[in-house]
């Protein structure tokens, strides 16, 4: 006997864990996405063709077993046909949603699609309850793809409420408006860019702890051919990763190449460091890993350089103090500086805190969901079931367990394991 599931969320991990599910089960689906259109998601759902990918579109098919499905949707769609570059994330929506389309009309009787925000997901029986803003819909199990959830605000922020904008993607204000973007992260890259294109002449600052941005991209050339033992510290792991770096710069590599052959090793490394390690990290060595790990196109950056030369952009790197409303205007302090902007533009990454969204608080509070003990996402099994009743994460509410779970190839890994999970789980059932 088949079962009914419920997916919330319609990002990517949503679309693709759907797919999966629809080819290797019986299983029927239901899918929750709360935005017009599914497949896009926060990443995705961009219209502007200056945000790009961040990663060479070869890498980037849905399922892992068919390395070669968003190249070739790239080639009968937009006459595109270089596997290395990273096109627009437009485009990647869109081909998201042309594929969750398709299983639609290959498996219409098994998939249906709900465009609404899911209010509530309880435990009634032997079933799931998932409440939705117009009913409810009953089924067997659960998989949660909502994402990180909401932006994080920094400290100094949080008791100033006008003309702070969270959701850079909505983001307009007059070209001649004074803005701050906090954050130098891809989203930040991304925000410089539409500005310039769209012609902002107003004052423009741009603001992290540490003021560096994401490294560029170098041509791909696959990974060094490295050595890695599992870790017995976070020092320890440091220290080997500082040895490769320096054997591949004496057998002239790429440092990327060392960062990039030490991928498919990082949730393992994560697993044996002890939650004080972890907590290190986070604090001491995460600002460095991001910028090397996550990289921009390398043109990109290129054109945001010459820009800030030009004077369309300046820095400030160091922590905010303060910040205040004055007038129409938000002052903003730092250590040894003080502004004032009309705009504040957050641009600081979202919150993996399963608090932060509403229908996980309720199932942590409620003892049904928990936390990892950093707040950084949800405890799962290595498949990512939460409960034992049937309720699976995916994505970003498993960083807590496996740190890196936000790119595409993790994240289609994790959605083609699901089918296996799940008919495990079934099997299982009473």
């Amino acid at each position: 006997m088949s079962v009914r599931l419920g997916i919330v969320g319609g990002g990517f991990s949503g679309v693709a864990a759907a797919i999966h599910l629809l080819r290797q089960t019986d299983a029927e689906l239901v899918l929750f996405e709360r935005r017009s259109t599914v497949g896009h998601g926060i990443a995705y759902g961009t219209t502007a063709i200056e945000h790009r990918l961040n990663v060479p579109a070869a890498r980037m098919s849905v399922d892992p077993e068919s390395p070669n499905d968003f190249v070739d949707f790239l080639r009968e769609t937009y006459a595109h046909d270089d596997p290395s570059a990273m096109v627009p994330r437009a485009w990647y929506g869109a081909y998201l949603q042309h594929r969750f389309l398709s299983a639609q009309t290959q498996f219409p009787s098994r998939l249906q699609y709900r465009p609404v925000e899911v209010t509530e997901i309880t435990r009634r029986g032997e079933l799931w309850k998932i409440d939705t803003a117009d009913g409810m819909e009953c089924v067997d199990g659960v998989l949660v793809a909502t994402g990180h959830g909401p932006v994080n605000v920094p400290t100094a922020l949080r008791q100033v409420q006008a003309s702070i904008h969270r959701d850079p993607w909505t983001f307009a204000a007059p070209s001649d408006a004074s803005v701050l973007i906090v954050g130098t992260g891809l989203t930040a890259v991304d925000m410089l860019l539409s500005l310039r294109a769209r012609g902002h002449r107003g004052r423009l600052v741009v603001t992290s702890r540490h003021g560096r941005f994401p490294r560029p991209h170098s041509l791909p050339r696959g990974p060094a051919p490295c050595v890695w033992r599992d870790p017995t510290s976070l020092v320890d792991a440091i220290g080997q990763v500082r040895q490769q770096l320096r054997e591949a710069n004496a057998q002239n590599l790429p440092w990327a190449a060392v960062i990039d052959s030490l991928r498919p090793h990082t949730a393992r490394w994560w697993a044996t460091f002890s939650v004080d390690d972890r907590r290190s990290f986070l604090a001491h060595v995460r600002p460095l890993w991001e910028i090397h790990r996550h990289r921009a196109p390398p043109d990109s950056l290129a054109i945001l350089e010459a820009w800030q030369q030009q004077g369309g952009w300046s820095l400030i790197a160091g922590p905010m103090t303060h910040a205040a409303s004055v007038a129409d205007e938000i002052q903003v302090t730092w250590s040894h500086h003080r502004d004032r902007f009309q705009h504040v533009l957050l641009c600081t990454g979202n919150s993996g805190n399963p608090l932060h969204q509403p229908i996980l608080a309720a199932l942590v509070e409620n003892g049904t969901l928990r936390m990892d003990p950093l707040e950084l996402g949800v405890q799962a099994d290595p498949h990512g079931l939460a409960h034992p009743d049937g309720l699976w994460v995916i994505g970003g509410l498993r960083r807590g367990d496996l740190w890196e779970s936000t790119a595409v190839p993790e994240l289609s890994r994790q959605a083609a394991a699901l089918p296996a999970a799940v008919a495990a789980w079934k099997a299982q059932r009473p």
